[in-house]
């Protein structure tokens, strides 16, 4: 999961609507893979936050 907050950190002046978030995210795609590649560790977790 990212945190739409998270978002907004690394754009600012992004709008709270879903369509804002969403392009946020499309745009930020390669960042938001990298901060999860960082944070990912084996194991049984099935659901990590980035926020």
């Amino acid at each position: 999961m990212v945190d739409d907050a998270m978002l907004r950190n690394l754009q600012p002046g992004v709008g709270s609507d879903e369509r804002s978030v969403l392009g946020a995210f499309d745009e930020l795609r390669e960042k938001v893979l990298e901060i999860a590649n960082k944070q990912y560790v084996a194991g049984p977790q099935n659901r990590y936050l980035i926020s």
